[in-house]
């Protein structure tokens, strides 16, 4: 799957044609720096943001138009601060291991809920792109996105692996839930 993946969707053809997304999205921080003027700005914030626009716009840049991709992008940045509000929290089930089961905390319990919600996004996006036809995506002159790709790979095996939706949505996961969580300078 890895390697599938690699290949497929960051060839340098694929990054190439997301070019215009990524250099779009700069522009954007930009000019909302330059309208700053005078008043503080939380790079760091603006950096987290600009990095999940560009991987929001590569993964489904074709598929939504802006408005939708907008509100898809902020519904999907509020699930991502709750996992991470909720992946940063202690769990007792890590150092009592026995008490996993139990779920004192209702961690699995609030996990599960929101990977409910991303997965419902993620289907939405998904059965929006199955609504439209190669021949418009060819006419209209647009580009594949990530989920093009994906689907793509969903109806054909390569090096004897083929993806199902499941395994779909896993690796959009990935992309968006890996692409720009925040580090400490230090690790850097």
């Amino acid at each position: 799957m890895r390697k599938v993946f690699v290949r497929e969707m960051l060839s340098g053809r694929n990054l190439d044609a997301c070019y215009d997304l990524r250099r779009d999205e700069v522009e954007k921080a930009i000019e909302y720096i330059n309208r700053q003027v005078g008043t503080a700005i939380d790079i760091g914030e603006l950096t987290f943001l600009t990095e999940m626009n560009v991987i929001m716009s590569m993964l489904w840049g074709g598929t939504l138009e802006a408005d939708q991709q907008n509100k898809v992008g902020a519904e999907f940045r509020k699930v991502f601060a709750k996992m991470l509000r909720l992946l940063s929290k202690p769990n007792i089930s890590d150092f009592f291991p026995i008490l996993a089961r139990f779920d004192i905390q209702g961690i699995e319990k609030q996990g599960k809920a929101l990977l409910q919600i991303v997965e419902e996004i993620f289907d939405a996006v998904i059965n929006e792109r199955v609504k439209i036809v190669e021949d418009e995506i060819k006419n209209a002159g647009k580009k594949k996105d990530s989920i093009h790709i994906l689907l793509e790979l969903e109806k054909q095996e390569v090096d004897g692996v083929k993806i199902n939706m499941r395994q779909l949505k896993a690796i959009m996961m990935d992309i968006v839930i890996e692409g720009p969580t925040p580090q400490p300078l230090w690790l850097s």
